[in-house]
């Protein structure tokens, strides 16, 4: 005589839905593979693409993008000294931008002065103190201050 008990027929479902997970799972597998890992920008839906900036955001971004342009061309027409003119003048005037500075401001003077730490070269800074002296004789004044900028060199 057999002492094992009959399975229930709810556990041959159960083992029986598994098993057709477990072909769905695999069929999917084999779809996933065959698919493509990147898709094309065209073959996206016109409501998910995302390669445009809407006007209103463009027109900002090209707005900064022309004063930043502006803020390194117009020092860069003062310097003089260099034989490659343009890359020479716009690579300096990033230099400078890009250097720390120490900020000092004196309320009771109302100026905030900025020294400007040692560039790699000592023409560099020379040129620097000329662009100094020229932004200080514009006695700028800070927006939403009462301090006049001063720019000085090391």
């Amino acid at each position: 005589m057999n002492n094992i008990a009959p399975i229930p027929d709810k556990k041959n479902t159960l083992i029986d839905a598994i098993k057709a997970k477990r072909q769905l799972i695999e069929t999917l597998m084999k779809q996933r593979r065959k698919m493509e890992e990147k898709i094309k920008l065209p073959e996206m839906p016109n409501d998910k693409q995302y390669n445009k900036l809407k006007t209103g955001s463009r027109l900002f971004i090209n707005i900064i993008k022309m004063i930043c342009y502006r803020a390194e061309t117009a020092p860069a027409n003062e310097i003089q000294y260099f034989s490659r003119a343009d890359d020479e003048k716009k690579m300096l005037i990033k230099q400078i931008i890009q250097t720390p500075v120490n900020i000092m401001p004196d309320f009771k003077n109302k100026t905030l002065t900025e020294t400007l730490h040692t560039l790699y070269t000592p023409g560099y800074n020379e040129i620097a103190t000329t662009i100094a002296k020229l932004l200080n004789d514009t006695e700028t004044i800070l927006p939403g201050t009462h301090l006049t900028l001063i720019l000085k060199t090391q």
